[in-house]
């Protein structure tokens, strides 16, 4: 009888797609997950699906909280401050934001606050004073079109561009018409890689902590 429950358990869980959540710190975090924000997996190499809740170890506090589906966010996302204070809070629909996106300031003020239709819009982060940092547009829940962040005086740092969410050259960077020579080529690649290399530090700004959680402390000898 106890082997048909278990058949049965394990059948059901087949059927309806194992999940699992886990609750902890940064720390028992980063021991259980692969450094990347974009597909969750496990450092035995499976893909999570479940809930994640994590706390900062060294307040208590809470840090980010958010459901994830085959490794990919989907549904309610939600970052805080280090306070514990709420910083925003995101919809997913298999990794592809969707619906409302809410900033607020550290006194639960809402600073931003957008839609997007269809997955089609913009998203935008700010400081915790209110400082304008990062501009991100959508169309059809993808990446498409610039991504753009900016210093705390206003003014433009980087800006880079997408094409149905991967990164691309900025409309003019390459000629339409492209001579098929070595030179071109090479000339296309260091583009590339130079958006490539704006990119990693966008990502860093954007989720410091999380980059700085994995990233080991170098010797300064």
């Amino acid at each position: 009888m106890k082997k048909v429950i278990l058949f049965l358990g394990i059948f059901f869980m087949s059927f309806l797609g194992y999940s699992e959540n886990f609750k902890g710190t940064d720390k028992e975090f980063m021991e259980i997950f692969n450094p990347n924000f974009d597909t969750f997996t496990k450092k035995d190499g499976s893909v999570y699906t479940g809930k994640i809740e994590v706390t900062r170890s060294a307040t208590g506090k809470p840090w980010f909280v958010m459901d994830i589906k085959d490794g990919k966010k989907n549904g309610k996302v939600v970052f805080y401050f280090q306070d514990g204070k709420m910083k925003s809070e995101s919809n997913y629909d298999r990794g592809r934001i969707t619906g409302k996106y809410v900033f607020y300031d550290g006194k639960g003020k809402v600073l931003y606050e957008t839609t997007l239709k269809n997955g089609t819009g913009q998203t935008k982060d700010y400081t915790e004073d209110g400082k304008l940092t990062l501009v991100i547009d959508y169309v059809n829940g993808v990446k498409e079109g610039k991504v753009t962040t900016y210093n705390l005086d206003g003014t433009v740092k980087n800006v880079t561009y997408y094409s149905d969410g991967r990164e691309d050259v900025a409309p003019d960077a390459v000629p339409v018409s492209v001579p098929a020579t070595v030179k071109a080529n090479t000339e296309k690649k260091a583009v590339l890689l130079e958006i490539k290399a704006k990119m990693i530090n966008i990502e860093k700004e954007l989720y410091a902590d999380y980059y700085n959680l994995f990233t080991p402390v170098k010797s300064k000898i």
